[in-house]
C-alpha cells in the first residue's frame, strides 16, 4: 500500500512539473481572459488558476460558483441512468450485474411514452404521435429530431428527421428526460440531483435551483459566492459589456442546463463518476460509445471530430481519448473534460459571455441591401470590421488556453 502511495504521488509530482513548465511557456500568450480553470491528476488538484479581463465589470475570484449550462446535460444522463437502475433493484434486489445491464438497455429502447403515458401532464392534453416511437436513446443523443418546443408545454407534432438518423442537438430532450427522471423517482429534481448525484460526489458548493434569476439567486447564503454573468458586445469599435443577471430563468434551463457548481466541485464529480462511485462502471461504459457524430465548434473544441455518447462529447482518435462537454447561456461558458489516459481532469468556468444583438444587426443590415445570403453577408463583415475577429478571438482566450493544456495529457 505504501508502496502504490510513492508510486502514485511520483507520477503526480512529474505531472505537476510537466504542466508548471508548459504553463510558463504558453501563458504569456494568452493574456485577455477571463475565469477559471482547474486541472487534476485524480481528484488531487494541480493547477488552478482564476483570470480576469483588465476592463471586466467584475473580477473573478478563486473557488465561484458558476452557471455550468449544458454540463448539466451529463449529470441528467447520469441521474436517469441511475434511477433506471435502483428502480430495477426495487423491483428484483436479486439481479445479477449481466441482468441489470440488460434491462437497462432494454430501457433505453422504450419510447417515451412508455414512460410519459398521453395522460401525463408535460402533454398538455395532447401527446404528438412521435413519443410512442421515439426512444429514451434518442432523446440521450439528441438524435430524435424533436423540433424546439413553442413553450415549456407544447411540442410540435413533427419532426426534423427520422429519429435515430442525424444529430440535432435540442434542449427539449433533456427536458423531457427530466420528467422521466421525475416520473420514476417521483422526488423533485433537485433533491434527486444533490441525494444520489453531488452528495456521493462530495460537492458541498453544488445546486440545481428550480426558480429564479442570478440575481435572485444571490440572496440566498447557498449562492453567495454566484458569479453575476455579464456580457461583451464587440460591434463596432469599442468594447462594451452589459449585466445578464436578469437574463437566465432556472426554470427554463432545468435539467438542460440549469446545474450551479465550481471548478473544484467539477473535477470531484469527474473523479467520483470515473470510478465507478455514482453509477456503476458498466453503466458510465454505456454513456461514452460513439453514438452519433457530433456537430464540433473549433474555437470551444480544438478537436477534430467529436461523438456524442449520453450527455457526453467524445473523441477517441489514435489512442488519443477525451470526453468532454460544453455549456454556454447568457453571461456564462463552461467546459468540464476527462482524459481517462492520464487520468486529468481539466474545467474552465468563466461568467463572461458574448452578446452578438450588434453582430446579427450588422449581418441582417448587409443582407438587406446587398440582398445576398449569411455566408456572404458574414464575409463582407469582415471587410468593414475588419478587427472584429481578432477581438473575439482574445476574448475567447480562456478556451484556447484550456484547450494547450488538454493537449500535454491528451
Amino acid at each position: 500500500m505504501k508502496m502504490t502511495k510513492v508510486l502514485y504521488m511520483n507520477v503526480e509530482n512529474k505531472m505537476r512539473d510537466k504542466l508548471f513548465a508548459a504553463i510558463k511557456h504558453i501563458l504569456p500568450n494568452f493574456t485577455d481572459m477571463h475565469g477559471e480553470i482547474a486541472v487534476s491528476h485524480g481528484d488531487d488538484i494541480i493547477y488552478h488558476g482564476s483570470f480576469s479581463y483588465a476592463d471586466a465589470p467584475s473580477r473573478v475570484s478563486k473557488n465561484a460558483q458558476y452557471l455550468i449550462g449544458s454540463v448539466t446535460k451529463q449529470f441528467t444522463a447520469v441521474a436517469l441512468l441511475k434511477s433506471f437502475y435502483d428502480r430495477q433493484i426495487a423491483l428484483d434486489a436479486k439481479n445479477d450485474v449481466e441482468t441489470l445491464n440488460r434491462v437497462v438497455k432494454n430501457d433505453l429502447t422504450k419510447p417515451v411514452s412508455f414512460f410519459l403515458p398521453k395522460d401525463h401532464q408535460v402533454w398538455n392534453g395532447s401527446m404528438p404521435n412521435w413519443a410512442n416511437f421515439v426512444t429514451i436513446h434518442h432523446l440521450l443523443t439528441h438524435t430524435s429530431g424533436i423540433k424546439k418546443k413553442k413553450s415549456e408545454i407544447d411540442f410540435d407534432e413533427n419532426l426534423e428527421c427520422t429519429p435515430g438518423q442525424q444529430f440535432l442537438y435540442s434542449n427539449p430532450n433533456y427536458f423531457l428526460i427530466g420528467k422521466v427522471i421525475s416520473e420514476i423517482t417521483n422526488t423533485s429534481l433537485d433533491k434527486y440531483f444533490k441525494n444520489v448525484l453531488f452528495d456521493p460526489a462530495g460537492m458541498q458548493k453544488t445546486y440545481f435551483p428550480l426558480s429564479g434569476t442570478p440575481k435572485q439567486l444571490k440572496q440566498d447564503k447557498k449562492f453567495e459566492n454566484l458569479a453575476l454573468g455579464f456580457e461583451y458586445n464587440l460591434v463596432p469599435v469599442e468594447v462594451t459589456f452589459s449585466s445578464a443577471e436578469d437574463k437566465i430563468n432556472f426554470d427554463e434551463l432545468s435539467v438542460a442546463g440549469g446545474i450551479v457548481s465550481t471548478a473544484e466541485d467539477c473535477v470531484r464529480w469527474n473523479h467520483a463518476l470515473f470510478q465507478g462511485k455514482i453509477i456503476p462502471m458498466h453503466f458510465v461504459e454505456l454513456m461514452l460509445v460513439k453514438y452519433i457524430p457530433a456537430i464540433p465548434i473549433p474555437t470551444y473544441y480544438g478537436l477534430d471530430q467529436v461523438w456524442y455518447g449520453y450527455g457526453i462529447e467524445v473523441y477517441n482518435e489514435e489512442q488519443k481519448i477525451c470526453y468532454q462537454h460544453s455549456g454556454g447561456c447568457p453571461g456564462y461558458q463552461s467546459r468540464l473534460m476527462y482524459l481517462p489516459n492520464s487520468n486529468m481532469t481539466i474545467v474552465h468556468l468563466s461568467n463572461s459571455q458574448k452578446d452578438l444583438t450588434n453582430y446579427k444587426e450588422e449581418i441582417n443590415k448587409i443582407k438587406d441591401k446587398y440582398h445576398c445570403d449569411e455566408l456572404k453577408a458574414e464575409s463582407m463583415f469582415d471587410e468593414q470590421f475588419p478587427h472584429y475577429k481578432i477581438r473575439l478571438q482574445g476574448r475567447m482566450n480562456i478556451f484556447n488556453y484550456a484547450n494547450k493544456l488538454r493537449a500535454l495529457f491528451l
